[in-house]
């Protein structure tokens, strides 16, 4: 009985060394980087649309960059709309988020977005960087937002692996996007008096 015992443990041991060295092995392999790219053709001016994009309040508005980190959170905002160095600040007991404008052209913005978690509560960290553009076609603009960043570990590649940040990034953008079309729309109307 002792022999079958120790056979089993060896078994059992070498199954999960096994497992552990291709969880590391292939996920050393998998790639370290992510991005998500939506287009969007939206009804508008180039001008309108560069106004909430280039101003990081108005996406407040229409965006869902709106981060709860517990409660209380606080929002702070710095720096002046359509500039370079503009960011919101979130910060609450769960962490800190930060969302930085690092470019701003004639037809795109660049940024920059971060989160530290406090402590051992709240999601685990996360870095990455995204582009919004928009080209004149007729009476739209098209529209194409990517966003990326690095996985931080192979646990993380694994995740990645399977598409769940990917998915929810791009759900992400595409309700954000939704929801700029309404905005625009409601700025539009307001300013013809309607």
């Amino acid at each position: 009985m002792a022999k079958a015992t120790q056979n089993f443990f060896k078994t059992l041991v070498l199954m999960l060394a096994g497992s552990i060295l291709v969880l590391y092995g292939i996920g050393a392999i998998l790639s370290k980087q992510w991005s998500v790219e939506t287009t969007r053709r939206l009804r508008t001016t180039p001008a309108a649309l560069a106004s909430q994009l280039t101003d990081l309040r108005a996406w407040m508005k229409w965006s869902l960059a709106n981060i709860h980190l517990g409660s209380p959170t606080e929002t702070k905002h710095e720096g002046e709309a359509g500039k370079v160095g503009q960011r919101v600040v979130w910060t609450g007991p769960l962490g800190r988020s930060v969302l930085t404008l690092h470019a701003v052209t004639p037809d795109a913005i660049e940024y920059a977005y971060s989160y530290e978690r406090n402590g051992e509560t709240g999601p685990p960290s996360a870095n990455g960087s995204g582009r919004i553009s928009w080209v004149v076609e007729g009476a739209e603009c098209v529209v194409r937002w990517r966003e990326g960043g690095e996985w931080e570990n192979v646990i993380a590649r694994w995740w990645g692996w399977f598409g769940a940040k990917q998915e929810k990034v791009g759900q992400f953008q595409i309700s954000s996007l939704q929801s700029l079309q309404q905005e625009l729309e409601r700025v539009a109307a307001a300013a013809d008096g309607k």
